[in-house]
C-alpha cells in the first residue's frame, strides 16, 4: 500500500494539527507522528527485544520526512499499533484514518 506520510494531520475542526519545534510552531505530519511513535519507549518495551526494536528504527528510517512510501500490510499494522500505545487520541484518530483508508467514513463515500 502506498502512503503519503508528508500528509498533515488534521484536528477535529479540520485545521492542520501543530507541534513546537526549534521554538516555532509547524504542522504535525504524519511522518513525524508515526516515527516519533516508532522510537519511542515505553514500560512494556523494556521487555522487548533489540531486533524488534532495531525493526521499528529500519522503518522509521524508511518513513521519515517521505512523502510516497510503499508499505506491507505488516508494517502498516506495526505503525498504525504503535500511534495507538504512545499518541493521543487527536493523533490516533487522523493517522489511523490515512493508514487504513476504510477507517474513514468519508473515503468510503
Amino acid at each position: 500500500m502506498l502512503i503519503d506520510f508528508s500528509t498533515v494531520l488534521l484536528a477535529l475542526s479540520g485545521d492542520p494539527l501543530e507541534v513546537v519545534k526549534d521554538k516555532e510552531k509547524v504542522s504535525l505530519m504524519l511522518s513525524e507522528a508515526a516515527s516519533e511513535a516508532l522510537l519511542a519507549t515505553t514500560e512494556k518495551d523494556q521487555k522487548v527485544s533489540g531486533t524488534v526494536k532495531f525493526d521499528r528504527f529500519k522503518l522509521a528510517e524508511k518513513i521519515y520526512g517521505k512523502s510516497g512510501v510503499e508499505l506491507s500490510l505488516d508494517e502498516a499494522k506495526t505503525i498504525k499499533d504503535r500511534i495507538g500505545e504512545v499518541c493521543s487520541p487527536n493523533v490516533i484518530g487522523p493517522a489511523w484514518k490515512i493508514l487504513d483508508p476504510k477507517l474513514d467514513p468519508e473515503k468510503e463515500a
